[in-house]
C-alpha cells in the first residue's frame, strides 16, 4: 500500500499519515464499485446531490429572509 500511496502522490516519506491511508483506501474502493465509498468521495468534493439540492434551498431561503429583512427596514 506505501508503493500505492506514493504513485498517487498522497504521501511521501516525510508526510505519510492515517488520513492519506484513508482517502486512498476509499478512492479504490470508489472506483471498485463500492456504493458507500462513493457517496464519501461525493460528500469529500462536496458535490452529492443530495446535499447539493439542501445548499441550494438554504441559498434561496438565505435570500428571501433577507429580501424580508430589507423591505422592513425600508417600511413596507
Amino acid at each position: 500500500m506505501l508503493d500505492a500511496l506514493h504513485g498517487a502522490g498522497l504521501a511521501t516519506e516525510k508526510n505519510l499519515t492515517v488520513g492519506a491511508a484513508y482517502v486512498y483506501s476509499v478512492l479504490k474502493s470508489a472506483m471498485e464499485g463500492n456504493a458507500q465509498a462513493m457517496r464519501i468521495v461525493l460528500d469529500l468534493v462536496d458535490e452529492n446531490p443530495e446535499f447539493k439540492h439542501k445548499k441550494d434551498m438554504d441559498k434561496k431561503l438565505l435570500k428571501l429572509k433577507e429580501r424580508e429583512v430589507s423591505a422592513k427596514e425600508e417600511g413596507w
